[in-house]
């Protein structure tokens, strides 16, 4: 027989030549993360025939879902954070509290065969470019292999130590090193079992013939403010945590640190106002002092009922076409441009009476809560939170207090203000955001993370999915939009149908500069813009994959309903008739 030479074009799936005739290779995909991208990449791939693995570092799927605090909840009704063809049971509420969402998909994995495919307590530490190796496969976790290859050497492999594992053993590689063809190599840590102090690990490689990051942007890596020496939590006398640690505390350490306490949270936008409003109830009675919540800006919020003017529900200036035609996009014709400078001060005067109207139902003047920059400029970054249902009547009372400063400091009994204003306070919950990219970092090989977030030092995406200068890897959940469900969901079956090569990539350069120029444009919209964010732009970004896919980009059944009715997840099933 004559020997095998592989071939990959860099994006598509592997093939090998055999005696002479070409034949497609069973592509291995691995995974990082069991959350709402991983699980509906996940099953997306599946679909498509492809041999999934999915790494997860933590004992359940869910990922935020299953690690946040005790009142979250979602912020859309649950028609609008649900999979296009897996509805929520009728007897779950509109918003379902976090453990409801963790339930849901659970039973989404169940149904599609997704669990069996997922590595629980598995965390990679690090991932390779190596060239495609020669190895013997060893059987494990009951002799399901599933199509992964672990690797084993033939000489013992130093000890692996870690403050967190005791090293239980390892399992490695050997290698005949080629010039052809490269894989991913997966470090990962898996626990298994925990006894004493220690968790005790095995240490195993993997190899990959493709990589989908779905690890997301939000939870593990607190982002903290930095402070000169001696202003800092350093010299604070009482307890400083991030809300990353704040979620990891169970019910009675969380009412330990806050109840009777003199709590200050920082910042706002949903984290910070929803703990601040847990602080309150468990401070409720004559004696329970206030939560002060000390931000440097505010941002609009929007009520749950969700509609304006009574009767307009707020998707509409965001979620429909009729709001997509007004809004400026970076690659739109000569003629739309055109279209949209005539339409621009309608566009401005309907965005300013919804800020009326937020004003005229919400108590923002009354507190100092009115922003100082426009409602679009939040949506256009993703921050536009959903008002706690009781923070207006806990602001009411005196429970939560607010403190607006361009600046804040640690003094020994709790945060000075920049106008020299003291804060007393026994514990300070920082709600200032997730570092995302430092996940990635920390596992990338060097030269990739050094081109991760350029340009600019944001993540940004070919289609929001593909970086053009890391190979064989794919991003699906770090493009924000309306619904984190729906960005993830097309997102995979884009990238599914990607490797299974029904269409082709333009060229890197085309793809450097289509990103770069969606960057430049997302930056020009909003003064906040920090991490992709597509909210104003879902129906244009969600066009461009369909036309990729070659699917129906107009999924209304008549053209009134697909420009004025909103747009939701619900409408890219395509398994109906408007494929």
């Amino acid at each position: 027989m004559a020997p095998s030479v592989e071939s990959n074009n860099g994006w598509g799936e592997p093939e090998q030549m055999m005696m002479g005739q070409r034949r497609r290779r069973e592509l291995r995909v691995g995974i990082i993360g069991a959350g709402v991208s991983g699980l509906a990449t996940c099953k997306h791939f599946l679909e498509q025939g492809l041999n999934v693995t999915v790494f997860e570092a933590k004992s359940g799927l869910g990922g935020v879902w299953r690690s946040t605090y005790a009142s979250t909840k979602l912020q859309t009704p649950k028609q609008g954070y649900q999979f296009s063809d897996f509805p929520w049971p009728d007897d779950v509420p509109q918003f379902p509290l976090h453990l409801q969402v963790v339930d849901y998909l659970e039973s989404y994995a169940n149904r599609y065969g997704i669990l069996e495919r997922i590595h629980f307590n598995s965390k990679v530490l690090s991932l390779a470019r190596i060239s495609r190796t020669k190895f013997e496969r060893v059987e494990s976790d009951g002799g399901k292999e599933r199509g992964v290859a672990r690797l084993k050497t033939i000489e013992e492999d130093e000890e692996i130590k870690s403050n967190s594992c005791a090293s239980h053993g390892s399992i490695g590689r050997r290698s005949v090193d080629r010039a052809e063809d490269y894989v991913w190599e997966v470090y990962v840590r898996r626990k298994i079992s925990t006894s004493n102090e220690f968790d005790h690990c095995m240490d195993e490689w993997y190899e990959f013939d493709y990589m989908v990051m779905c690890c997301g942007r939000f939870g593990d890596v607190p982002r903290v403010p930095s402070f000169p020496p001696l202003e800092g939590p350093e010299i604070f006398e009482g307890r400083v945590l991030h809300v990353v640690d704040y979620c990891s505390l169970d019910g009675s350490k969380v009412r330990d640190l806050v109840a009777g306490k003199k709590v200050v949270v920082v910042g706002f936008q949903k984290t910070s106002l929803d703990i601040a409003v847990e602080v309150a109830e468990a401070n409720q009675g004559i004696d329970g002092p206030p939560c002060t919540m000390v931000f440097r800006r505010t941002h609009w919020m929007y009520p749950r009922h969700r509609q304006a003017f009574g009767y307009i529900p707020f998707g509409f200036f965001w979620s429909t076409r009729l709001a997509d035609f007004w809004t400026a996009k970076p690659d739109q014709g000569l003629l739309q441009r055109a279209l949209q400078s005539i339409f621009s001060p309608l566009r401005r005067v309907v965005w300013r009476m919804i800020e009326y109207y937020l004003r005229l139902t919400l108590p923002l003047s009354r507190f100092g809560l009115v922003p100082e920059h426009s409602l679009f400029e939040d949506l256009s970054a993703c921050v536009l939170p959903q008002v706690p249902v009781t923070l207006f009547e806990h602001l009411e009372a005196g429970r939560i207090l607010t403190r607006k400063t361009p600046y804040m400091s640690f003094y020994s009994r709790g945060i000075r203000l920049a106008d020299g204003t003291d804060v007393e306070a026994d514990s300070v919950i920082l709600c200032t955001g997730y570092d995302g990219d430092a996940k990635l970092k920390s596992i990338l090989p060097k030269e990739y993370r050094d081109v991760l977030l350029e340009p600019g030092n944001v993540l940004t995406l070919y289609r929001g999915i593909i970086h053009p200068h890391i190979p064989n890897m794919g991003f699906i959940g770090y493009s924000e939009g309306l619904s984190s469900v729906h960005s993830s969901e097309i997102g995979a079956q884009w990238l599914a149908q990607l490797l299974q090569k029904k269409f082709t990539l333009p060229p890197a350069a085309d793809m450097e500069t289509e990103r770069s120029k969606w960057l430049q444009h997302a930056r020009s919209m909003t003064p906040f813009f920090n991490r992709p964010c597509l909210a104003p732009w879902q129906i244009w970004h969600t066009d461009k994959l369909c036309r990729d896919m070659d699917r129906n980009q107009f999924r209304k059944r008549s053209w009134w309903q697909e420009m004025f009715s909103l747009y939701s997840n619900n409408d890219y099933n395509f398994s109906n008739s408007l494929v």
